[in-house]
């Protein structure tokens, strides 16, 4: 009894230990790389890695199963890690997604991800749902996008990866039916008389809607946080 038990306690400590030492294996081969610092990140996850001597970036770290982003100065690549994963890439900063390609362990899940963003970058695929003129074509174009992206998927990519997939896209059409839905009622207020406002005005008094009848009105709405509309500001002026 006591040999069994040692043996159990053996193979457990065995499985524990294998567990807790899994780590995502990362290296990269970057040319024309334009930093020699990049980041792997996904919500709430940052993982720097610094170039060697060489100029490659290796590194080891743990992770929660999902998608993240492989971000390279001003160029990112979608990816998926799980601790298990052992992933090489390479890519060519100046055609940093007709470029970039993968090896290893995790290889042909990353691969399927380059390309559907090659896919997506024309914005084809998505014109029949913009251009839908109510809900009921919109969901029904949503429903048809939806089953060519799944009938896409290989039969041997990772199990995980397919479930995490099939979520991520439900959740962006989701959100992309709630976007353009809220577009037809704004339809709905063309033609119709604005709402009257009052506002302060930059000399410190009070501008009406009243104020400005007969003129041409332009109305800019952002947001402190919206680094684009920042960005904006300066083309506004007259």
């Amino acid at each position: 009894m006591t040999n069994h038990k040692t043996f159990l306690l053996g193979v457990v400590a065995g499985v524990f230990s294998l567990t807790a030492s899994a780590q995502v294996k990362f290296s990269a081969k970057i040319a024309n790389k334009p930093t020699d610092t990049i980041y792997v990140k996904s919500r709430g996850f940052s993982q720097m890695i610094v170039a060697d001597k060489k100029g490659d970036f290796n590194a080891t770290f743990k992770v929660t199963d999902g998608m993240f982003k492989l971000e390279v100065d001003e160029q990112y690549a979608d990816l998926y890690l799980t601790n298990t994963t052992d992933l090489q890439v390479s890519l060519d900063y100046k055609d940093f997604d007709n470029t970039i390609s993968f090896k290893g362990k995790g290889a042909k899940e990353n691969t399927f991800l380059a390309a559907e963003m090659l896919k997506q970058a024309d914005q084809t695929a998505f014109e029949p749902m913009m251009k839908a003129e109510n809900l009921e074509i919109l969901t029904a174009e949503v429903a048809k996008y939806k089953e060519t992206i799944f009938a896409a998927l290989p039969k041997d990519l990772d199990a995980g990866f397919v479930t995490k997939y099939k979520s991520d896209v439900e959740n962006g059409m989701k959100g992309m039916i709630d976007y353009l839905s809220a577009g037809f009622e704004l339809k709905k207020l063309n033609g119709t008389a604005s709402p009257t406002f009052k506002y302060e005005n930059h000399k410190g008094g009070v501008t009406s809607l009243e104020d400005l009848k007969g003129k041409f009105v332009y109305v800019d709405v952002w947001a402190t946080w919206c680094g684009p509309c920042l960005k904006q500001f300066p083309y506004n002026k007259d």
